[in-house]
């Protein structure tokens, strides 16, 4: 049993690095800012998705997509109603 925790260490390096590899990985490149290269390829969606909204093409979406679409939407909004409440320091009102 000593032995066991004894290696407890080792163990939780061995286990920890490669996850730690893993998330950094992926931290450098999904949570750079956008370069300047990508700005304009940005907009050329935007006004895309904007031309679809106006010519109801987003009515031909098949209910996987959209139905994904729609939990996309609900976790950021989620995730700025957290923020909010994190703001605020509060789940009601402000301290004003």
């Amino acid at each position: 049993m000593a032995a066991a925790l004894k290696n407890l260490p080792v163990l939780a390096k061995g286990w920890a690095a490669p996850r730690w590899a893993t998330l950094v990985k992926y931290g450098r490149i999904e949570l750079m800012p956008p370069s300047p290269a990508e700005i304009p390829v940005a907009l050329g969606q935007l006004a895309k998705l904007a031309q679809s909204g106006m010519t109801m093409k987003w009515a031909q979406t098949p209910v996987k997509e959209a139905t994904v679409n729609t939990l996309v939407a609900m976790e950021v909004l989620c995730w700025f109603f957290i923020g909010e409440c994190i703001g605020k320091g509060s789940l009601v009102g402000y301290q004003v």
